[in-house]
């Protein structure tokens, strides 16, 4: 069960009661240990979809899974350095980018190293059970690897320098998506945005 923006709890009470609550139901709590933020990219390609801009999404495609290959390498080496038996889970959203890259995307990242392996195995290790009952107070989609750091004292970047600038282009596209009307928020969680979506998440 991965809960929606991936958050536990804003307290190590509420976020062990979560835990409980799961487990009464049959489900164990599976957050995303990494995150390539793949709904970012999302509003950059329907633009690009629906202008038909063919040369932008060739780009937005490679860069995509570039991005995707470092991060999850990064996030898999980050957590080794917390637990050395760490094996990570990734958030991937049912996502048009996902759809139509997802042949390229497993090439990649298996090229790069990375094997797939089942989720019992995954959370039979350590980490995942120093992640139960973890306060989680941030209310924003965040990797595991990066709360847990920080639950230790130590801040993460989210990205790498170079991934940083990547993640500002797609930012500034998403909104363009945005301003000609390519795509339109929902209001399902309007109610944690009273005063509106804040497009610098994006």
């Amino acid at each position: 069960m991965c809960l929606c923006y991936d958050c536990q709890g804003d307290t190590a009470d509420v976020a062990r009661d979560l835990v409980d609550y799961l487990a009464s139901l049959g489900y164990k709590h599976c957050p995303a240990a990494s995150m390539v933020f793949e709904w970012r990219w999302e509003m950059a390609w329907l633009h690009a979809k629906a202008t038909k801009n063919d040369e932008l999404l060739a780009e937005i495609k490679e860069k995509f899974i570039d991005y995707s290959v470092r991060q999850t390498v990064l996030d898999a080496k980050r957590g080794r350095l917390m637990f050395e038996d760490f094996i990570p889970s990734l958030l991937l959203h049912m996502l048009n980018i996902v759809a139509d890259t997802m042949d390229d995307w497993l090439t990649a990242v298996k090229a790069a190293g990375c094997e797939f392996v089942s989720t019992e195995e995954c959370m039979a290790t350590t980490f995942w059970n120093a992640l139960e009952g973890l306060a989680d107070p941030v209310h924003e989609p965040r990797a595991s690897v990066v709360k847990m750091a920080e639950s230790k004292g130590v801040t993460l970047p989210w990205f790498t320098p170079k991934d940083s600038e990547t993640m500002e282009w797609i930012g500034d596209l998403g909104k363009q998506s945005i301003e000609a009307g390519s795509i339109e928020f929902t209001k399902h969680v309007a109610h944690r945005h009273p005063e509106g979506l804040d497009e610098e998440a994006f």
